[in-house]
């Protein structure tokens, strides 16, 4: 994976990556304004209270 490759940049020495949430939608284009969204909360709790959603 491209995200566990050691990288110049904020996460360059990190790699501890793992998928803890996911969402399937039917296109492409509705995937990324569904993640657009939820990177405009920009409110680590409201994220941490989405993933505890799904247990």
């Amino acid at each position: 994976m491209r995200h566990n490759q050691k990288s110049k940049g904020f996460t360059g020495n990190t790699n501890d990556w793992k998928v803890v949430y996911t969402e399937k939608y039917e296109t492409k284009e509705i995937a990324h304004k569904r993640e657009l969204h939820i990177k405009s909360w920009k409110s680590r709790i409201k994220i941490q209270e989405l993933i505890q959603s799904i247990d």
